[in-house]
């Protein structure tokens, strides 16, 4: 089956957020709400010492 990714192409993704590594760390919430404010999408790094699966939904977003 193929995916359709050509919003991927369409869009800016924040990879670990829109930080700027003096005052707004990457992967902080911090980065995250400013790449929503942006509308970009964003790629985060999930680090656990627990293996668990891990599912973000838009719903959960919305928190942030």
């Amino acid at each position: 089956m193929e995916r359709n990714v050509t919003f991927l192409k369409k869009n800016i993704i924040a990879h670990r957020g829109l930080y700027n590594n003096n005052d707004i760390p990457e992967n902080s919430l911090l980065s995250f709400k400013k790449a929503i404010n942006k509308n970009y999408i964003i790629e985060l790094t999930i680090l656990s010492m627990e293996v668990l699966p891990i599912k973000l939904l838009p719903k959960l977003l919305m928190l942030i």
